[in-house]
């Protein structure tokens, strides 16, 4: 869930009036990974467990999730909720593009299932500015 601030204003200057808009979007403190701007091989699936309700999943090597417009002005690191039955791997955070700068990187342990959740932090480098912000799931090998 987001807010979106709307403001427009025209002056009464003669002639030809001038008008101008922006919008500002606010992005909550707590994002839940669902809530994608875009996405790349991951699908989600509704679920039961604590602290759950939709699980992305289904991730392959090279899938990605990006969420904009993201401004990481006085963050430092990034929790995840994470499970992995599988080999594991990690979670890479790239600004502009799957392929572009990273800016933090996290390894995701194997839980045992993938329903057995454990927590991760992956400590931040604060681009500058707002991006969109692209997480690469990287898949070991196995």
């Amino acid at each position: 869930m987001v807010g979106v601030i709307n403001a427009s204003y025209t002056d009464n200057g003669g002639a030809m009036a001038l008008t101008g808009s922006d919008q500002a979007i606010l992005q909550p403190r707590r994002k839940q990974a669902e809530f994608y701007s875009s996405q790349s091989g991951v699908q989600t699936e509704n679920t039961a467990d604590t602290g759950g309700g939709i699980n992305v999943g289904f991730i392959d090597h090279g899938d990605w999730l990006s969420y904009t417009p993201m401004n990481l002005q006085n963050i430092t690191a990034l929790d995840f909720r994470v499970a992995s039955a599988g080999t594991g791997g990690r979670i890479e955070l790239h600004v502009d593009s799957p392929t572009g700068p990273t800016i933090g990187t996290v390894q995701v342990p194997v839980t045992g299932g993938w329903q057995t959740w454990t927590n991760v932090v992956m400590p931040v480098t604060d681009p500058g500015g707002t991006h969109e912000l692209f997480f690469v799931f990287v898949n070991n090998p196995g």
